[in-house]
């Protein structure tokens, strides 16, 4: 069964005949179908999404018809609501994704091109079916901090409290130091 144009969508696209075509989807996910969308992604929010996510793909070719290359651009700008991980509080954040995908006809080309391939693109081989709202969703994935945390915070005071508590308490070394020295004075 091939699929006309009529019926190419974002999660079932021929992509290398969408790219030929001068393909363009911009589309807006309200926040109500992010959670069932991407849920991978949006899993690790503290609460649900309560912008919509904006992405644009767009699909470009060289000129040269004896070398085509086939691009794919790509932009989503996403918002999540994280747990800090110094303060554990809620930590908005904004993930902005720009990329570039060189789209080779294969998996065995693509695997060829990523080695010659410069940093600012990756290599993703043509799928019949591409699915281009997974391929958004990793790339936000790929956006996400490491460790999300406020750029200034103070630590929780429970934490505060146990460092306080810690240096009141008599250390057992500096017990030690203290026999050592007294029976070095005792000789």
């Amino acid at each position: 069964m091939s699929l006309q144009e009529s019926d190419w969508t974002p999660r079932s696209l021929p992509l290398l005949a969408w790219i030929e075509r001068g393909g363009v989807f911009e589309a807006k996910l309200d926040a109500e179908l992010l959670i069932d969308t991407m849920p991978r992604l949006y899993s690790l929010a503290l609460h649900p999404p309560r912008e919509a996510l904006r992405w644009r793909a767009c699909g470009l070719s060289d000129l040269d018809a004896a070398e085509r290359r086939h691009w794919l651009r790509l932009e989503a700008f996403a918002q999540l609501i994280l747990t800090c991980q110094r303060c554990m509080h809620p930590l908005s954040l904004d993930l902005e994704v720009k990329r570039r995908f060189l789209v080779a006809p294969n998996e065995a080309l693509a695997n060829k091109l990523e080695d010659s391939a410069q940093d600012d693109y990756d290599v993703i081989a043509h799928d019949k079916q591409f699915d281009l709202l997974a391929l958004i969703e990793d790339e936000l994935l790929l956006a996400l901090p490491i460790v999300p945390k406020h750029l200034q915070c103070e630590p929780p005071v429970m934490a505060q409290t146990e460092a306080s508590q810690a240096s009141t308490r008599q250390r057992p070394f500096a017990v030690l130091s203290t026999l050592k020295r007294s029976k070095e004075n005792g000789r």
